[in-house]
């Protein structure tokens, strides 16, 4: 005999338990909000970080590496091509600064972008200028120092004929040495523009205002 028969059944007027489908409706909507609110965070968090990753170290370091490499071979678009994988404001070491500053130059200048090396060498005859300082004179200091050892010596740097032979094969020289003189008024005791100035007057033949930033170089003393 059944435990319910068919006329008990369709009478049958007991009470079933209701609290479980809340607590089910409940969780779905407590779910459905953190998704929401997930959702609406996560991407303005990924847009706000992302651009300010910077690159990893080793990277900067490897593109470095292969570069110097590429330029020992000849190869100088690939050797620019290294070099532009690091950024102009990334934090490099002073030996890095060397490489990342001479290989820029001529491998830009000697792969057909002669302006782009001009940049590179100007970059690295400006960072001259800072030979005074603590992390250049551990090199560049003392009576067995690494020359240059002052900032006058740069005026027999071998950089200063890169810099030009760029400008000119960019026929920018003339145009580039206007630009800096006008700035030189703003700024007369600027090392940086007396340095580029010199090696730009005497590219143009110009031995007097050659020799008047040479004599400025001479007697320069640091603050």
């Amino acid at each position: 005999m059944p435990l319910i028969d068919d006329q008990t059944r369709t009478s049958d007027r007991r009470v079933t338990a209701r609290w479980p489908w809340v607590l089910v409706i409940a969780g779905l909507a407590g779910l459905w909000v953190l998704i929401a609110l997930a959702i609406s965070f996560v991407p303005r968090t990924f847009m706000r970080t992302t651009p300010q990753v910077a690159p990893a170290q080793t990277v900067v370091t490897d593109a470095l590496r292969s570069a110097e490499q590429m330029a020992g071979y000849g190869a100088w678009a690939q050797a620019a091509g290294q070099i532009e994988w690091v950024p102009k404001d990334f934090p490099l070491s002073t030996m890095d600064k060397h490489t990342y500053f001479r290989i820029g130059g001529q491998a830009h200048a000697k792969s057909g972008s002669p302006l782009a090396g001009a940049e590179y060498h100007e970059r690295y005859l400006s960072w001259s200028t800072q030979i005074h300082q603590p992390e250049c004179r551990s090199c560049h200091g003392g009576t067995s120092s690494i020359p240059p050892v002052r900032l006058g010596d740069m005026r027999r740097s071998e950089l200063g004929t890169r810099y030009t032979a760029a400008l000119t094969s960019a026929k920018a020289l003339r145009s580039k040495r206007d630009d800096l003189k006008a700035e030189l008024k703003r700024k007369p005791e600027d090392p940086r523009l007396h340095l580029l100035l010199y090696h730009l007057e005497r590219a143009l033949k110009d031995s007097k205002a050659s020799q008047k930033h040479a004599d400025w170089l001479g007697s320069y003393t640091p603050p």
